[in-house]
């Protein structure tokens, strides 16, 4: 693992870039370059380790690892595979904690949002909104469709859609809560889908994305057209 070394190579690169801009020179009173960057490489560290919610910070110790890295024990292999393993345990435990208060949230939201008006749960837990019901036919397995979707997290933030001026993008039909959506939808129709983490991306978001894991999310999907399997 190489999550001290990339840690440090970040804060350097930020720091020495913020210290070659200008020349600091404050209350602190540094008087040079070396001052800078000594100062505000504390800085940073502090306000992310603070933004990682890592509130049990020990000065001493920090300052002690410090001097130690820059002695010769800090050429100690062993030294380093032990700070590799305890800031991935570190991590580790607080992604545990977010991906548990993601989940918790998305549960919550689809507790109240089943308790709405016009909000029909299936017996999978998928939640859905009729917005226009049409009246042409149902897809059956292995008929072809057309639709037009778009997906949003539950603060309203479109992450996916499909384009709707080109052939509609099938990436829907991968979550198995939009594959049971769809099969209820008669073509011209309008629904919105509400999807527990389970019926959706689980704990493997999109890469890249700004999904989570254990994320419930929204999809607005429109029935465009269904070709029957004997007619392709």
């Amino acid at each position: 693992m190489k999550t001290v070394f990339i840690l440090s190579a970040i804060i350097v690169t930020v720091i020495t870039t913020n210290s070659c801009k200008s020349k600091f020179n404050n209350k602190q009173n540094l008087k040079n370059d070396n001052d800078s960057l000594s100062y505000y490489l504390g800085i940073f560290s502090g306000l992310k380790l603070k933004e990682s919610g890592y509130t049990d910070f020990n000065k001493k110790d920090f300052e002690l690892s410090i001097n130690k890295a820059f002695s010769e024990e800090g050429n100690n292999i062993k030294e380093q595979e032990n700070a590799n393993m305890a800031i991935y345990q570190y991590l580790k435990i607080g992604l545990d904690k977010v991906n548990l208060k993601t989940l918790n949230e998305g549960r919550e939201f689809l507790a109240k949002n089943k308790t709405r008006k016009g909000i029909i749960t299936t017996p999978s837990g998928l939640q859905y909104k009729i917005i226009r019901q049409g009246k042409g036919i149902k897809p059956q397995m292995n008929d072809s469709i057309q639709v037009h979707f778009r997906g949003y997290t539950l603060d309203g933030t479109e992450f996916v859609s499909s384009d709707p001026y080109a052939q509609p993008d099938k990436i829907i039909i991968l979550l198995r809560g939009c594959k049971e959506g769809i099969h209820l939808m008669p073509m011209g129709s309008k629904y919105v889908f509400y999807l527990p983490t389970e019926l959706a991306y689980g704990r493997n978001p999109i890469p890249g994305g700004i999904l989570k894991p254990n994320m419930a999310v929204i999809f607005e999907i429109e029935m465009l057209n269904v070709i029957p399997k004997n007619k392709n």
